[in-house]
C-alpha cells in the first residue's frame, strides 16, 4: 500500500511503500529543531517540561529591528499577558525583547538561538550555557566596563550585537577567545546575577575628594589596574595618599568601584 493520498502521518506496516511528503518532512524538521533547542538548553528535567526547566523561552524580537542568531535582548514583557490569554500565560509562556536599556535590563536579558526577523518570535536562551559575543575595551579608554579580567558580562544600552563584560553581571563568562580588544566570541552561564563586590588593593595614586584614582586590585591571584572613586571623604579632607592600602567596594546600579576603607594616614 502506498502511503502519501490519505493520512500522511499514519505508522506504516511493514511491505507498505510511501512517498514523502512536504508537510512530514517539515513537521520531522520543526520536531528536530525543538529536540536540539532543548538538548542546548539542558533539555527538561525526567517527568517534567520544559515549563518546569524553563532554560529556553520563545521571544519576541520587538527591537525594531532584524537581530542575528545570538544576540541579545532586554526583557520587557509576556508575550500574552493573563488578561490577553491566561491559558496561553500559564502554559506557554513568552517574552517581548527589546533593545536593552541599562535602567531596565541589566541582568534581565536573553539571548536568542535563532535570527529573528523584527516581529518574529524565535528561542532564546535565558538561563544556561550559551555562546555570544562579549566586548572587550582598552583599561585606558573605559576603565568601568570591558576589561580582560572581568569574569562577568551584562547588557550595554541600545547593543543588541553582544554584552560587555562587567565585574558583576548575570552572565558568568566560562571562556572567550581572545584577551584583545573588540567583540570576541564567548561562552557565558546566564543565571543570577553575581560576580566580585569586595577587593583589597594599593593606591597608584592619590586619590581626593570627590575623585577617582587607578589602583591595583587583588583578584584571582592577579593584581589588575582598576580605577577606584571616593565614597567617604568629606569636603577639605587630606587626599588619600598613593601607595597606601584600601579596599574597594562595586556598585552594580552606578557600575563603579568605590574605597569604602582606607589605611590611616
Amino acid at each position: 500500500m502506498a502511503a502519501g493520498n490519505g493520512d500522511e502521518t499514519r505508522r506504516l506496516s511493514p511491505g507498505d511503500r510511501w512517498t514523502p511528503m512536504a508537510s512530514v518532512i517539515n513537521g520531522w524538521q520543526d520536531a528536530a529543531d525543538y529536540v536540539h533547542d532543548l538538548e542546548r538548553g539542558g533539555g527538561p528535567l525526567p517527568g517534567t517540561s520544559s515549563l518546569v526547566q524553563g532554560t529556553i523561552v520563545p521571544v519576541k524580537n520587538n527591537s525594531g529591528a532584524d537581530c542575528d542568531r545570538f544576540s541579545v535582548l532586554g526583557i520587557d514583557s509576556p508575550i500574552f499577558s493573563p488578561t490577553d490569554n491566561l491559558d496561553v500565560f500559564k502554559t506557554r509562556p513568552g517574552l517581548v525583547g527589546v533593545s536593552p536599556t541599562l535602567a531596565n535590563h541589566l541582568g534581565n536579558f536573553v539571548v536568542l538561538l535563532r535570527p529573528a526577523a523584527s516581529g518574529a518570535i524565535v528561542p532564546a536562551m535565558i538561563a544556561g550555557i550559551v555562546p555570544c559575543k562579549v566586548k572587550i575595551e582598552a583599561t585606558a579608554s573605559n576603565p568601568l566596563t570591558g576589561q580582560s579580567w572581568y569574569q562577568y558580562a551584562d547588557i550595554e544600552a541600545s547593543t543588541t550585537s553582544r554584552l560587555t563584560l562587567r565585574p558583576f553581571g548575570a552572565a558568568q563568562v566560562l571562556w572567550k577567545a581572545s584577551t584583545s580588544t573588540g567583540d570576541q566570541w564567548a561562552l557565558v552561564r546566564i543565571g543570577p546575577p553575581s560576580g566580585i563586590v569586595i577587593l583589597s588593593g594599593t593606591l597608584s595614586a592619590a586619590l581626593s575628594q570627590g575623585s577617582y584614582a587607578d589602583a591595583s586590585l587583588t583578584y584571582n591571584g592577579s593584581t589588575p589596574t582598576q580605577r577606584v572613586y571616593d565614597l567617604l571623604m568629606k569636603s577639605g579632607a587630606t587626599a588619600i595618599a598613593n601607595g597606601k592600602k584600601i579596599v574597594a567596594t562595586y556598585f552594580p546600579d552606578q557600575q563603579k568601584f568605590y574605597v569604602t576603607e582606607a589605611e590611616c594616614p
